[in-house]
């Protein structure tokens, strides 16, 4: 037969004892958690600046070839291609097109921002 005991029949100073521990406990989170989120803010943003550095300069490497091929033109009375790009010149306009990326991204940084904080 199983007997039950209620928390009244348990000694006071096991009450005490026990409360005190989950109390400890309790603070002992609430003090590292600043901390912990600290560590995952930090490492949060540390992935985010890797991840725009990347992506800034992953264009670079084909952006030569990339010129080269967007500006091909026809001709259309013997239907040959005819490139107004070629390898000598293919670094100015590649340099033009990295640019324009940039300004891009300046002149689209405040309305996303605006956009950003209204709708967050």
């Amino acid at each position: 037969m199983v007997t039950i005991t209620s928390s009244s029949s348990l000694p006071s100073s096991h009450l005490n004892n026990n409360s005190n521990h989950q109390h400890s406990q309790q603070q002992e989170q609430q003090q590292q958690s600043p901390s912990a989120n600290l560590h995952h803010a930090t490492i949060t943003l540390c992935l985010c600046t890797f991840v725009q550095a990347y992506l800034l300069i992953s264009v670079f490497p084909y952006a030569g070839y990339m010129v080269i091929h967007l500006f091909r033109t026809t001709n259309d009375t013997n239907n040959t291609t005819a490139k107004m790009i070629t390898s000598e010149n293919a670094g100015t306009y590649a340099g033009i097109l990295s640019s324009s990326f940039m300004v891009g991204r300046f002149m689209g940084s405040y309305p996303w921002g605006k956009c950003a904080d209204m709708y967050g």
